[in-house]
């Protein structure tokens, strides 16, 4: 599994910044003007990291300002800083808070950016903290809060499921909204772009050669994701529903009472007893809108 670990140059615009990896990979990052990073690992080969939730077109990002000094690149907007490092690669998130710039996240110390070609996959490892729990990613069981848990991201009909602890279930989501308890304007939101198959750790792994991580792993040549931060026009929520779009209202059918049921659906006769279902709501009057089978 190669581990990032040089960068060998920067390209650098007025809105982004693209460092020159080894071994022809790139890592990109930008800010919005809504204080989101965006940020993709790829490679020079790859044609494109696919884009699967957002439309990436619709961002306006603000002017950076990059700065050196050793071996540690320094991107700048008002009230963000990015701190870049080699040996190996890694990021440090910190966001001005009160005049004062104050860390939001880093990635791990000791190896951050994994690309293993065996089984065509990309990994991110960042660090974890006392202070930080854990929500998100879409249908899960046990707690609303997830740490020490590890889960899939994959769908299955999960029928007759284990409430505290089977995984995957029907539905899920490369999100996770990550709370500070030590200071709630040091909350921030993950989105990762990428419904291919993959993993979250969040504290179930343990190492003792690394200090407490967290990591996201998937199936994919490429990785790339959204941190949002709190700003003063939006909270992160609604930050988030601005990057990926409001919803549609539902359709009018939609909101009326629809019926399932896997015992017709199972037996034998099925389409019959279905259609002496229907007969029965209409003789009965009992409004139906749809039938799911």
């Amino acid at each position: 599994m190669k581990k990032f670990n040089k960068i060998l140059d920067v390209n650098i615009s007025q809105t982004k910044a693209v460092f020159i990896l080894d071994d022809q990979w790139k890592f990109r990052i930008s800010i919005s003007t809504n204080d989101i990073i965006d940020f993709g690992l790829y490679s020079e080969n790859y044609v494109a990291t696919k884009n699967y939730i957002i439309n990436r077109k619709k961002l306006r990002y603000q002017k950076i300002k990059l700065l050196k000094k050793n071996k540690k690149y320094n991107i700048f907007t008002k009230h963000v800083k990015i701190m870049i490092e080699e040996d190996p690669f890694r990021l440090k998130i910190l966001k001005k808070i009160n005049n004062y710039w104050r860390e939001i996240c880093s990635d791990r110390e000791t190896g951050a950016w994994y690309w293993n070609e065996d089984d065509n996959s990309t990994s991110h490892y960042q660090q974890r903290k006392d202070n930080h729990k854990f929500y998100g990613l879409g249908e899960r069981s046990g707690n609303l809060e997830k740490s020490h848990r590890r889960f899939i991201f994959s769908q299955k009909d999960a029928l007759g499921y284990n409430a505290e602890k089977s995984d995957p279930l029907y539905k899920s989501f490369p999100w996770l909204y990550v709370v500070s308890t030590k200071n709630r304007d040091s909350d921030f939101g993950l989105l990762y772009d990428n419904l291919n198959y993959g993993s979250v750790d969040l504290g179930s792994e343990h190492s003792n050669y690394h200090f407490p991580y967290r990591y996201i792993n998937f199936k994919n040549k490429g990785i790339q994701g959204y941190l949002i931060l709190k700003n003063r026009t939006n909270s992160i929520l609604s930050s988030l529903n601005n990057l990926i779009g409001p919803r549609y209202l539902p359709p009018k059918w939609s909101l009326g009472f629809q019926f399932s049921s896997m015992e017709i659906a199972d037996d034998i006769n099925s389409q019959k007893l279905y259609l002496e279902f229907l007969k029965k709501c209409s003789d009965y009057k009992i409004p139906i809108s749809s039938l799911h089978f």
